[in-house]
């Protein structure tokens, strides 16, 4: 009779074994993925969708991130601290929102005139800086909006290196 080495026949299925491994190591991951959307969300940055009805998608991301960047207006912390901005396009990427489950993922140009304090924070990732131009030109950033509890959110995913 043959001698059963129990680490190599374990008493539970082989399948189910590497299933309940791979669903225990995800909870923390999907739960980890949840907080970073959550901290990338603007929290001045949100319209109730029922407002929205009669605007295009383009008009309601351009909505989103004026209110963005209106907040870094009023904004108390002088390091992040906007003087102006200006919105130069807006693109709508459909092929990105189905990947990311979004309702939209838009390419935003912009420049914007940071304060003296600021622009260390702005000028960083993109964007034409001269130095005799206060403006930070032709800056790009990815913003996804998502649809959470009736309104609209935006959320900054960064400046896309290597998206297109």
């Amino acid at each position: 009779m043959r001698k059963r080495n129990s680490l190599i026949a374990p008493a539970i299925p082989f399948r189910f074994a590497v299933l309940s491994v791979v669903l225990l190591c995800s909870i923390p991951v999907l739960a980890q993925t949840y907080d970073s959307l959550r901290a990338g969300w603007s929290e001045d940055s949100r319209l109730v969708i029922e407002s929205a009805d009669t605007l295009s998608a383009k008009d309601i991301v351009r909505k989103l991130f004026a209110q963005m960047m209106e907040s870094y207006e009023r904004a108390a912390d002088s390091t992040k601290q906007v003087l102006d901005y200006e919105i130069i396009s807006i693109v709508l990427i459909d092929e990105a929102a189905r990947a990311y489950r979004a309702r939209w993922i838009a390419d935003i140009r912009f420049s914007v005139k940071p304060s003296k304090d600021s622009f260390m924070w702005w000028s960083a990732g993109n964007g034409h800086v001269s130095a005799n131009d206060p403006w930070i030109r032709r800056k790009c950033e990815y913003y996804a909006v998502y649809e959470i509890d009736s309104t609209y959110v935006l959320y900054s995913m960064g400046t896309g290196i290597g998206w297109k």
